[in-house]
């Protein structure tokens, strides 16, 4: 229980962390200045033809998430593949940790954040699924049970009351589970 509130509150100060950051200068056209001088603005992200792109699920590794045959992977550049997955929103403020701007790209049925590391260079650091018409590679969505996960992805690295999680370098994929039902599944880079 005390990891599921973990992750829940770590995902409270990400996205607080975002709205409370100074202002951020932004060369995006036609954004929409929000309070605290961040800027929101709308992507025209074109939908993969999948000639260059063409991935199957079953051919991408359990940590990366597959959207029209585009592998988004935690821990890489958002700008290799933002355009490819479809419309978006964008979300943009000066980032907290590092030199560099903070970014949170909404799509239509998942969220996926992205901060400079250390060497300022802007990753993935949370793939956020949001319905169940999306799934991770391994067929999961928002919806299965428990025992699905398990039976899918085996014994998890960390189970506890609120969820599963399953670990691979800095890599986490977390089934926030609630009634025997997944509510939430999240992927996780740790920026370090």
């Amino acid at each position: 229980m005390r990891k599921f509130i973990s992750i829940l509150t770590a995902g409270i100060i990400l996205t607080a962390g975002l709205a409370a950051c100074s202002s951020s200068d932004s060369d995006s056209s036609d954004p929409v200045v929000l309070s605290g001088g961040q800027t929101e603005v709308s992507g025209q992200g074109g939908s993969s033809d999948g000639e260059d792109q063409n991935v199957t699920p079953g051919e991408a590794g359990m940590f990366d998430f597959v959207y029209n045959g585009v592998v988004v992977t935690p821990g890489t550049s958002p700008f290799d593949v933002e355009d490819q997955l479809g419309d978006y929103s964008l979300f943009e403020s000066e980032s907290c940790a590092y030199q560099g701007t903070d970014r949170v790209y909404t799509y239509s049925s998942f969220i996926i954040r992205s901060s400079p590391d250390k060497n300022g260079n802007d990753v993935i650091v949370s793939i956020e699924l949001k319905d169940d018409t999306v799934e991770t590679t391994n067929g999961l969505y928002i919806g299965n049970s428990s025992s699905d996960v398990i039976s899918a992805c085996g014994d998890a690295d960390t189970e506890m009351p609120g969820g599963l999680e399953y670990t691979s370098g800095s890599v986490t994929l977390s089934f926030i589970i609630a009634d025997d039902a997944v509510t939430a599944i999240n992927y996780t880079y740790i920026n370090e």
